[in-house]
């Protein structure tokens, strides 16, 4: 993931979109993920960001994210190897006229 904080934190299921303080009791992010492999690894997205989004929904009434339009499942290197498929993500769904469809991604690969 692109510009976010990796924390050590506990960032449990449920508190995604909580505040992520420094030591002062700053906000310094916010909560958006955690790692399903790894113990206890979170990612926030930096407080600047999240300003800004806040700041062009208040200007244009709309928050801007990006959209691929898929639905995949991650396959895991033990996934991979009892399957004797590869490791990576395998696409499940396209959305109908989605960035994805536009760019020929198909399901099933």
């Amino acid at each position: 993931m692109d510009n976010v904080i990796q924390t050590d934190a506990a960032i449990n299921p449920g508190n995604s979109g909580g505040p992520l303080l420094n030591s002062g009791g700053q906000v310094v992010g916010v909560n958006i993920a955690v790692s399903q492999e790894g113990q206890n690894i979170g990612f926030a997205l930096p407080i600047n960001v999240v300003k800004e989004a806040l700041n062009n929904f208040n200007s244009t009434g709309q928050f801007d994210r990006p959209f691929l339009g898929v639905r995949y499942k991650v396959i895991t290197r033990d996934i991979a190897l009892l399957n004797d498929v590869p490791e990576g993500v395998y696409v499940m769904e396209v959305v109908e006229g989605s960035p994805a469809e536009t760019g020929g991604i198909e399901e099933g690969i």
